[in-house]
């Protein structure tokens, strides 16, 4: 029977807007087929608009069937978000932390095990300000470090895809669209690439190869 790897986020993870075959959960089901037939079944279970408070709500319906299994969280974007008429984010950083863990406690209470996902780097959208009177990049700024935080402080583990794709000197302006934020088509087969390598090693850490006994 084939492990479930639920892509648990907002509208990233649901990459709205394009064919199934072409959002990135899709394509990373394809690179994991390649790599070990018919051992994983990934399921997309993004909702525009979400934050990490939101997952939580939906968790029980859409994510705990599916588990025990693997869990890629990516929450956050719209969690740094300040959209009127509030002046603080729809998850200030200390809440954001608190949802995340309680993700992942949920998670391992169904004998889950949950991977967390440093989201990718943004631009800058001059046109866009935030109702705190800050363009959104300054807003978000600080929020990948939770998730950095959260996995270290819970030891669950991570994939950076700010560090890799920064590393990997990816064009930013191919990758985003014109919000700065969300993925093009191009963008979404970068993601799944990068997931998919930051995933394998995880992997192997759970699979770890038979030894002789003899």
């Amino acid at each position: 029977m084939a492990t479930s790897i639920v892509c648990f986020g907002d509208s990233i993870t649901s990459a709205f807007g394009f064919p199934e075959l072409v959002r990135w959960p899709n394509q990373l089901q394809a690179l994991l087929h390649d790599a070990f037939p018919n051992e994983y079944e990934v399921y997309n279970r993004g909702v525009g608009g979400n934050t990490a408070q939101e997952g939580i709500a939906r968790f029980e319906g859409q994510v705990a069937p599916h588990l025990p299994g693997i869990v890629l969280i990516e929450f956050g974007f719209n969690d740094a978000s300040v959209a009127e008429p509030l002046l603080i984010a729809r998850n200030i950083p200390a809440a954001f932390e608190a949802h995340l863990k309680e993700i992942i406690r949920l998670v391992r209470e169904k004998k889950g095990q949950p991977i967390l996902i440093v989201n990718h780097p943004i631009l800058k959208n001059g046109d866009v300000v935030q109702f705190n009177g800050k363009p959104y990049i300054e807003n978000y700024a600080g929020y990948t470090d939770i998730v950095r935080h959260v996995a270290q402080e819970t030891n669950t583990p991570s994939i950076d895809l700010e560090s890799t794709i920064l590393a990997a000197n990816i064009s930013l302006d191919d990758m985003l669209s014109e919000d700065k934020l969300h993925l093009t088509r191009a963008g979404n087969a970068i993601y799944a690439e990068h997931v998919f390598r930051g995933l394998k090693p995880i992997l192997a850490d759970m699979n770890p190869p038979a030894t002789d006994a003899r």
